[in-house]
């Protein structure tokens, strides 16, 4: 049976790595033969990625585009595409192009095998530092206050959209990944581990590490501590 994915790809002024990160989310669906769909996300974004979104819209018809009024953030736009989904799984690509379809392709091949398909890095060292020590105590203080033993929480999960829309995942931020999988293990649900390759941002700096999504995460780890007594 064919599976079925929706790619979300949610882009805050990204005008100029849109395309190219559509490109190559459609290489590795194509390439593992996936019937799929793409929701570009654009979170208020103040360039001209709305226009950028719908120009490729234009160009194939499995894209959607949304334009979210107010910045939602990363976890919000995710889940503005997950309303939307039409799929049986669904999952997630930056719109900076730090994930060339290569790095897909291993996780994509594992769509069925399991609930969720968690995506661990082959080759972490392509971050700097203070981002691996930063994620890896993120995933140590996840995993000691749920009682769990996964080893990476912020890649791009795919996870079965049935299960997914039975939860609440309440942060927007860049946690709502990690707020996802807890849940849903809690619920019973199964997951496998796939070693992947990834990327790095050729240019720029990552948004991730702002004060502003620092504090949200860390109201995200509260949120997610409260769900060790489901």
């Amino acid at each position: 049976m064919q599976r079925t994915l929706t790619i979300i790809i949610p882009a805050y002024n990204e005008e100029k790595k849109l395309e190219a990160s559509v490109e190559e989310a459609m290489k590795a669906a194509n390439q593992t033969k996936l019937l799929f769909e793409i929701i570009i996300i654009d979170d208020a974004s103040s360039d001209s990625t709305w226009d950028c979104a719908e120009s490729i819209k234009n160009k194939y018809s499995n894209i959607k585009t949304i334009k979210n009024k107010i910045n939602k953030g990363l976890g919000g736009s995710y889940k503005v595409g997950l309303a939307e989904s039409n799929s049986e799984f669904i999952t997630w690509v930056p719109a900076d192009c730090s994930h060339d379809h290569k790095s897909l392709l291993e996780a994509y091949h594992c769509i069925g095998d399991a609930d969720m398909i968690i995506p661990l890095p082959k080759n972490p060292e392509v971050r700097g530092l203070k981002r691996r020590v930063i994620s890896q105590l993120f995933t140590l203080i996840i995993n000691t206050t749920n009682r769990l033993h996964v080893p990476y929480y912020n890649g791009l999960t795919i996870h079965r959209v049935s299960l997914l829309r039975k939860i609440n995942i309440e942060t927007n931020s860049f946690a709502f990944q990690a707020e996802a999988i807890v849940k849903l293990i809690k619920k019973g649900a199964s997951y496998k581990i796939v070693s992947t390759f990834i990327s790095d941002r050729n240019e720029g700096r990552s948004k991730a590490f702002t004060w502003k999504n620092i504090a949200s995460v860390i109201l995200a780890i509260l949120s997610i501590y409260k769900t060790k007594n489901m």
